[in-house]
């Protein structure tokens, strides 16, 4: 009878332990996964930003070629004017 108590005990012992692993391992995970979607949200937005300057770049390229093809200064933008 005893050894079936220390048999008993030793299997709660363990199932406990592996409960506690998974948890901890579980607990990681999502904080790994939190900071990664942080991380890709930061490299979408600044993806984003670069697409805005380089269409604005684009564009005062667009403006200024015009300008110099037909000198008419109308088609330049009015902050590229100064």
């Amino acid at each position: 009878m005893a050894d079936l108590k220390k048999w008993t005990f030793g299997w709660y012992a363990l199932c406990l332990l592996l409960l506690i692993a998974v948890g901890v391992e579980g607990f990681l995970y999502f904080r790994r996964y939190d900071r990664e979607q942080r991380q890709i949200r930061e490299i979408r937005n600044v993806s984003v930003r670069l697409e805005e300057g380089l269409g604005a770049i684009v564009d005062a390229e667009s403006d200024e070629r015009g300008y110099l093809l037909t000198g008419d200064p109308s088609l330049l933008r009015a902050s590229h004017r100064s």
